[in-house]
């Protein structure tokens, strides 16, 4: 007996509306990313570190995701990169310097002009965030999440050629949407590269 097989034509329109369902169904919550313990360091052997300014390579106005509203998670508006958000960024790197003294390294606030006046070697940590998420949702009460995706250079005053180099992510979700939804997620991205025994090694005393 002799079966009929489908057209090509209609294979394709199959394919086409598949695609179409599945790109008008909003993606539900993202997973966390784990968080790793960073390693600790002894401070007598371990360097200095201060961390530069955090620089976002977004362009204005880049969507960072949306509110959604139901158990379906409809999009209702977006959040885009702009002043109100790159606000919430500006003061990363002081805010996090706490996270490398609890590890063990000696760490000093960020001056760009003091970087090659200091008596001993500063080793500059210097994030760039190159992807960066903002969601928020209705549904069970209410909640945001953040996450953002960091490459870490580390390098010595003066120099463009990295000792270190690596990529983490870090993510946060809590209840409501508040200022601090980016630093916990960059807290996290932090510690993650922290627990790199390859950065480890870098920063050891010069």
């Amino acid at each position: 007996m002799m079966r009929a097989r489908p057209s090509l034509l209609l294979v394709a329109m199959i394919g086409l509306i598949g695609l179409a369902a599945c790109s008008s169904t909003p993606p539900g919550p993202r997973a966390p990313v784990e968080t790793l313990d960073p390693i600790a360091v002894d401070g007598a052997t371990a360097a200095v570190l201060t961390i530069a300014d955090v620089y976002v390579s977004l362009e204005p106005d880049t969507r960072l995701g949306y509110h959604h509203e139901g158990a379906g998670n409809n999009r209702t508006y977006d959040y885009r990169w702009g002043p109100n958000l790159s606000a919430e960024t500006d003061l990363l790197n002081d805010d996090v310097l706490y996270i490398l003294a609890d590890a063990g390294y000696r760490t000093v606030p960020w001056v760009r002009e003091a970087a090659t006046e200091r008596s001993e070697t500063v080793l500059e940590l210097r994030p760039i965030i190159d992807q960066l998420e903002l969601n928020s949702y209705s549904d069970a009460g209410g909640y945001s999440q953040a996450f953002c995706h960091v490459v870490w250079g580390l390098y010595k005053p003066g120099e463009t050629k990295p000792l270190f180099t690596g990529v983490t992510s870090g993510y946060n979700r809590q209840a409501e949407h508040s200022a601090g939804i980016f630093q916990t997620a960059f807290e996290r991205a932090l510690r993650n590269v922290l627990a790199d025994e390859a950065f480890v090694a870098a920063a050891s005393t010069p």
